[in-house]
């Protein structure tokens, strides 16, 4: 836009003022008045926050009273734009529409009637403006910034009961063989996953005409469904049923600009399913104005720690709040999202087992009934890498005056594999459960500590190696119930990261490839940059040689601005 200069640029501005008013007044009017709708309402948020967060703080000395009362005031020069004002005020006054705008936005409003359920929510009291974390975003509105999100510290909560429905599946499972009444939460299968859902209420306003057919919204990703026959729906213990919905609905206010970002929406669309920063705007009706940006926010030094990425399970908490009567999602639909298979859109392909992006991590996915201690931020330590998927992501073994991997593992698990002890071990006589502890036969025909981490038949089942940190399948027949005997010793596989670097692409091969030649099964000296799941750590050579450095150096990893 061509911007005049000098007193024409006055003017011209004093014409944009007056423009504002008058679009600001009606779009008052339209909120008084319940005719805007919430597809409206989003984008008209989203524009005078901006404009006023702009300008509230450098016009924050300027007295209205000693404008409008003053000699001259802020009168514009001509008439036309004195007439303008004046038609302005009497509108705004008199709160009257302008000329065919109430049938228009009635007629708007009767065409996008939206569907209503009842639902527990996540109590959103533990979040304030400027708070900073982590969440992966489920679900993406059509055409405006509305969207779901999990935030990471609820994650453990989400994981168990993912886990547990699939693994209770139909043998444990009621069908139904209609939907439940709203406000009843029940189980819908997709995609060969179980989801908690709900069904939409009917509307009781005169004004609203009644929706054909019936909706399903999914508690954990915000999606809302057209129902149809070919669902299955399953009823739900009383247990899983009181949980409350752990997507959270969100309204993207701004993009961080080191993101890049020139469409906000589009921003949503290509992170959808991956993880993000988030930063707390404000909090308005159930719903969470959020900043989001691919990298940490630099104002909070904790939040630029992968630290800050999993969250103990502790602090995933079910805050119980009244169920919302009118929680209105056709912004969500889902008829406008990719087809791609929600197995694959919300579960991790390496750990199958969390929202893609989410790493396994012993805290959250997998119990340890005795844990190392947790060493000191600064403190050195000896690791030993055996497992390595990233920069971000490699499972090491503890090495300490009192913990010597090389040798108790070894030892024990001479111990397991005597022909003698193996007589003893009992076959599985049902289908795991998630979580559960068990012997597991790995490609060189011996037996290791294990949890299951998902089953999906008897020839397929996705287990942890807790000394270890790989995931293999296995079959049950080459599975073999906990002995206790056995449980002497700590998991050995503490999950670690990198610290002040990331990764330069998901699943970088190269890298990979190369840490796994330097790295894996050597011992190396470790400083503690943060001792909270997943450790970050620096790992040096016998010569003092920090790896970060060379990983730098080589393009294999990026620090972290």
């Amino acid at each position: 836009m061509d911007v005049p200069g000098g007193s024409d640029a006055k003017r011209f501005l004093e014409t944009l003022v007056l423009r504002a008013e008058d679009v600001l007044g009606k779009m008052a009017y339209k909120v008084h008045e319940n005719l805007a709708t919430m597809d409206e309402m989003i984008p008209m948020i989203n524009s005078v926050y901006t404009f006023v967060n702009t300008w509230e703080k450098s016009l924050q000395d300027i007295s209205m009273d000693l404008v409008l009362t003053g000699p001259g005031g802020n009168q514009p020069r001509d008439q036309e734009h004195s007439s303008h004002r004046e038609v302005q005020e009497i509108d705004a006054s008199s709160k009257k529409p302008p000329k065919g705008c109430l049938k228009k936005n009635a007629q708007k409003t009767k065409r996008e009637t939206k569907p209503v359920f009842e639902y527990l929510e996540y109590s959103l009291e533990s979040y304030y403006p400027h708070q900073t974390g982590r969440c992966a975003i489920s679900f993406v509105g059509p055409a405006d910034l509305s969207f779901c999100m999990l935030d990471r510290k609820v994650r453990s909560e989400f994981v168990k009961i993912m886990g547990t429905l699939e693994n209770m599946g139909s043998t444990v499972l009621i069908q139904l063989t209609q939907l439940p009444a709203a406000g009843t939460v029940f189980a819908v299968y997709m995609d060969n996953m179980y989801f908690r859902a709900v069904r939409n209420t009917v509307h009781t306003e005169s004004s609203a005409p009644p929706l054909e057919g019936a909706y399903v919204y999914l508690l954990e990703t915000g999606e809302v469904l057209e129902y149809e026959e070919s669902m299955s729906v399953y009823s739900l213990p009383e247990h899983y049923q009181k949980p409350p919905a752990y997507a959270m609905h969100c309204v993207l206010v701004n993009v961080k600009a080191d993101a890049e970002c020139d469409d906000m929406h589009q921003f949503l669309l290509d992170n959808m399913h991956t993880n993000v920063y988030y930063r707390v705007v404000s909090v308005e009706n159930s719903i969470l104005f959020l900043e989001l940006s691919k990298l940490c926010f630099d104002d909070d030094e904790s939040d630029c720690q992968m630290s800050a990425i999993i969250s103990n399970e502790n602090s995933a908490r079910f805050d119980p709040v009244e169920p919302n009567s009118s929680n209105e999602n056709s912004s969500l639909r889902s008829d406008t999202v990719d087809k791609v298979p929600r197995r694959v859109r919300f579960m991790d392909d390496k750990s199958d087992c969390s929202f893609r992006g989410y790493e396994p991590a012993n805290d959250d996915n997998f119990s340890q009934p005795y844990k190392h201690m947790v060493p000191a931020i600064e403190s050195k330590i000896s690791l030993i890498p055996k497992f390595i998927r990233g920069v971000d992501h490699f499972w090491c073994q503890v090495v300490t005056e009192y913990n010597d991997p090389v040798k108790y593992v070894l030892e024990m698990e001479t111990k397991m594999n005597d022909p003698t002890v193996v007589a003893r071990y009992r076959k599985l006589t049902r289908p795991p459960y998630f979580r559960q502890r068990v012997f597991a036969l790995y490609g060189d025909k011996r037996w290791y500590r294990a949890q299951v981490a998902r089953y999906y038949d008897e020839r397929n089942v996705s287990v942890f190696y807790v000394d270890y940190g790989n995931m293999e399948m296995v079959t049950t027949n080459e599975l073999r119930h906990w002995d206790d005997h056995f449980d002497y010793l700590p998991h050995q596989a503490m999950l670690c990261r990198f610290a002040s670097v990331l990764e330069m692409k998901l699943y970088h091969k190269q890298a990979v490839v190369e840490l796994n030649r330097k790295l894996l099964d050597k011992q190396f000296k470790a400083e503690i940059a943060d001792n909270i799941c997943p450790w970050e750590v620096r790992l040096f050579d016998d010569d003092g040689y920090d790896f970060i450095e060379g990983l730098v150096m080589a393009g294999l990893a990026k620090r972290i601005e």
